[in-house]
């Protein structure tokens, strides 16, 4: 959710690569996925990467297109509709 929430706010993400995350992270458009061995070295060559003059502005408004287009409540209502509709035709 945090992920997600982030975005909304135009805030890019910088994540392990577990779980459900790379879900939320579009590589390179609102964030970076790194590793689960990832040491501080890693993390910092990310967030300096991301800081970057110009990278900056295109991760936060990354962020919030990604908000906007599918990382919302309206979104996943609309797939999870027809995902139920698909599970009902067939039976």
């Amino acid at each position: 959710m945090v992920g997600c929430e982030a975005a909304a706010h135009g805030l890019p993400v910088l994540m392990t690569r577990t779980g459900g995350v790379p879900g939320v992270v579009n590589e390179g458009r609102n964030g970076r996925l790194l590793p689960l061995e990832a040491g501080p070295a890693e993390w910092a060559v990310a967030i300096e990467e991301m800081l970057a003059p110009g990278r900056r502005e295109a991760y936060v408004s990354g962020s919030r297109d990604e908000s906007e287009e599918r990382l919302n409540w309206r979104s996943w209502g609309r797939a999870a509709a027809l995902e139920i509709r698909a599970v009902v035709e067939k039976s």
